[in-house]
């Protein structure tokens, strides 16, 4: 799924994030359909940059989001179950550890098994990345802004990122050095528009129609 914002005059944007909602109230939790979700960026179409000390010479083929929202993330693979905003905004994802993936307990009516893992309600909101740019133009990794991708928050050590490229040269570290969690907000640069493109899996709880399914973007600009 594309979402675009436009403005008549070049402007930042940030704290930019999706909800899947009833469409009745943006806190509340969808009807009956559980829905995954993960931001893509294609880094400007670059597959591989030089990023400094941590993570030099990397393959980064990896999107924005390397695990899915609202799907409980492996323990053993992060160093923690939330991204933090350029702005502070903790984002939380549960993990396949918990008994409720998603948080909110309302998911519960539903009683049906997975019926927690899904992002929506006040339990998990989709962060999108600052200021992308029309295009995406903003998150090129050849920028001399070295934008690293978002997974590299949350998903822990040089040996669990290795994983998912085949080699140990993806040294982003763990997640936890503020200098590094920077580089991973997105873009900084003004923009007349400026674009996201999201993965979205949505699959039904039961048979029959669900009508109180929405989705929601909202977004701060400057």
């Amino acid at each position: 799924m594309g979402v675009e914002f436009g403005h008549t005059s070049a402007v930042k944007v940030q704290n930019a994030q999706l909800r899947i909602y009833d469409r009745a109230n943006i806190n509340n939790p969808a009807s009956g359909v559980n829905t995954k979700a993960a931001e893509i960026i294609n880094h400007n179409g670059g597959t591989y940059a030089t990023q400094g000390t941590l993570g030099s010479t990397s393959e980064v083929v990896g999107s924005g989001d390397i695990l899915w929202w609202g799907e409980p993330w492996p323990a053993e693979m992060v160093t923690k179950n939330y991204y933090t905003s350029s702005t502070g905004i903790k984002y939380i994802n549960g993990l396949d550890s918990a008994t409720n993936t998603n948080g909110d307990s309302r998911l519960s009516d539903a009683g049906l098994t997975g019926s927690y893992d899904t992002v929506g309600g006040t339990g998990i909101v989709l962060p999108l990345s600052d200021s992308p740019g029309s295009g995406q133009k903003n998150l090129s990794l050849v920028t001399s802004a070295m934008v690293w991708p978002k997974w590299t928050q949350y998903v822990n050590s040089t040996v669990n990122q290795a994983l998912f490229f085949g080699n140990g040269q993806n040294n982003f570290g763990d997640g936890t050095n503020v200098s590094d969690i920077g580089k991973t907000f997105g873009g900084t640069g003004l923009d007349t528009h400026h674009t996201w493109s999201i993965a979205l899996s949505a699959s039904p709880l039961s048979i029959g129609s669900k009508e109180q399914y929405g989705i929601y973007v909202s977004m701060e600009y400057l």
